[in-house]
């Protein structure tokens, strides 16, 4: 929690469009300052003073502007591996996003392995560890509707969001 707290994050993007390659990023802090009195070895411990984190401004703009409903009780299911918890959440936004417009959302093994795979410096480990993953994130979402191709995988658009929303007509909104 307090590394997330402490880090610096970046987005990459590389980009196509008509034979011309592109990149973009966009960096920013996830908290501006804060203090913890808490010990993640005691977390039955009763807090002496308040704890307190501030959300860094363009964190904070950029994850209410586009929320993506993911479900907590996954969350803490997924907890013990990073891999699993990166995959849950990709997972519900991509399948959001392919309800949301109807199209599939595809990535390649070698895509995914750069986005999600440092650990990791055999491809076919990485997509084994992927997969097996994979399996336990569609017993806790079995919205989740994943085609696995040669090449990669594919987040269908008949997938359903993790957390239905509230309102249908809000879709077009986040």
């Amino acid at each position: 929690m307090t590394r997330l707290f402490c880090a610096s994050i970046q987005f990459q993007q590389h980009q196509n469009v008509d034979g011309v390659s592109g990149f973009g990023w966009r960096g920013f802090e996830v908290s501006a300052g804060g203090q913890l009195w808490w010990d993640p070895k005691t977390p039955d411990q009763l807090a002496i003073f308040t704890s307190w984190v501030e959300l860094g401004e363009h964190f904070y703009a950029m994850a209410t502007k586009a929320p993506v409903p993911v479900d907590l009780r996954a969350l803490k299911a997924l907890k013990h591996s990073p891999l699993a918890l990166d995959l849950y959440v990709w997972t519900s936004y991509k399948s959001f996003i392919a309800a949301r417009s109807g199209r599939p959302q595809t990535i390649t093994w070698r895509d995914f392995m750069l986005q999600f795979g440092t650990e990791y410096t055999n491809p076919k480990n990485f997509q084994q560890a992927v997969v097996g993953k994979l399996k336990v994130i569609q017993q806790l979402y079995p919205e989740l509707r994943i085609d696995e191709f040669r090449g990669g995988l594919t987040i269908l658009p008949t997938s359903r969001p993790a957390i239905p929303l509230q309102d249908p007509d809000k879709i077009g909104q986040l």
